[in-house]
């Protein structure tokens, strides 16, 4: 099989880098190590604006559920509620399950013309002067399966072959996830509600985000790589979301539900993000392009597939890496240090930050994009730093 593009992973990356490239015309081929649908473990909070990247997409309204609060809280105490938008304009977020919204993006990319194949595990890339070769086995039936293509976007994940069978790894930092589905929601948690809970563990947050029939339930720990790999990180993830649960009164629906731990690829810098030859992009978390100070890197991951397809589709792959940087790298930059200040002081930051009348707004409009960070970070650091220095003259009294 050969095709002018071949998509390594269907998720929001992989699926965004094959509709866009179809809808320009070309030939793609979408590979997926799973069955389509498959888990993937993620909170699910989508920005309504990823159809600005996605043009012409339309998801079944059954798919989405449209989010209009966040509410805020330090060690399940000082809550604060709001709205995320003017009530005259619709949500700006959606809360899915990753399976079902995934698999919708597959069917968009399929619809444009892509061919979709999944149960595939690639194992092996191969640049020749001419195309790249693609190796590896059919799932169900260990046979042997193949592919050449023009170029290759690597879309397959933290853990992916692409990046790493060609030594074209991204700087990284290496944190922790983990989240269980409980399928009975009480009436403490408002389906149109984000519940974001802070203090409850050390260098990072836990969370609540309602689906239409259940609620997804997790917690993330965003240190060191050392710290993110050993089992007291993973104890405490998991004591912050039995907390959370005990919380919400959701105890014995909780409790047989199954926790799934997963690694989150945080942005560390700007380095290359395609390889030499020009022929093969790396997109979504195979790139490393999770928000160091929110956690997301659904938003990204679509935009930075949608950017592949179309530095392919206009000839100039070699732009990607930079163009990747301008257009998003930047913004996490900026991102990161306001995070280095968040998480070595989050009691201060929740005070003089998140729990501000306007803070949930300007939060919303940061995961939509419709705000950049670049924007804010020396207002947000410029108002944190005095609070945090007196906090040090005090003692932390």
């Amino acid at each position: 099989m050969r095709f002018d593009l071949v998509v390594v992973g269907a998720g929001p990356a992989g699926c965004a880098a094959a509709y866009v490239a179809s809808l320009r015309g070309l030939k793609v081929l979408l590979v997926e190590k799973h069955s389509i649908p498959r888990h993937k473990t993620c909170g699910g909070g989508v920005p309504a604006s990823i159809g600005k990247y996605l043009p012409g997409l339309r998801l079944p309204d059954h798919l989405a559920l449209p989010v209009s609060d966040m509410r805020h809280s330090w060690r399940f105490e000082d809550s604060v509620v709001a709205s995320m938008h003017d009530p005259e304009q619709p949500p700006p977020l959606w809360s899915v399950r990753r399976s079902d919204f995934d698999a919708a993006l597959a069917s968009a990319a399929h619809a444009a013309g892509a061919v979709v194949v999944d149960g595939v595990t690639v194992r092996n890339v191969e640049i020749g002067k001419r195309a790249v070769t693609l190796s590896g086995t059919v799932s169900a039936s260990g046979q042997a399966w193949r592919a050449e293509g023009d170029f290759v976007v690597g879309a397959d994940g933290a853990t992916g072959p692409v990046a790493h069978r060609l030594g074209i790894v991204p700087p990284r930092r290496a944190a922790i996830a983990a989240e269980i589905e409980v399928p009975t929601v009480s009436d403490s948690a408002s389906p149109a509600t984000f519940h974001l809970e802070y203090g409850v563990i050390r260098n990072g947050y836990a969370w609540a985000f309602p689906k239409r029939d259940h609620l997804n339930v997790g917690a993330g720990f965003f240190g060191t790589a050392q710290e993110a790999r050993g089992p007291q990180t993973r104890d405490l993830i998991l004591s912050a979301i039995s907390t959370f649960t005990a919380v919400l009164d959701l105890g014995l629906e909780a409790s047989g539900c199954r926790s799934h731990f997963h690694p989150v690829p945080i942005w560390e810098r700007a380095g290359p993000r395609h390889h030499p030859s020009k022929r093969v992009l790396l997109a979504g978390d195979a790139a490393c392009l999770v928000n160091p100070l929110s956690g997301d890197g659904i938003l990204n991951a679509i935009r930075s597939g949608a950017l592949a397809a179309l530095c392919i589709a206009e000839g100039e792959p070699g732009t990607y890496s930079r163009r990747l940087h301008q257009e998003i790298g930047r913004d996490l930059d900026a991102a990161a240090r306001i995070a280095r200040i968040f998480y070595a002081f989050p009691d201060v930051c929740f005070k003089m930050g998140i729990a501000r009348p306007t803070a949930t707004r300007t939060a919303a409009r940061l995961l939509t994009g419709e705000l950049r960070y670049t924007e804010i970070v020396r207002r947000a650091i410029g108002r944190l730093l005095p609070a945090v220095k007196r906090l040090a003259v005090s003692g932390g009294q």
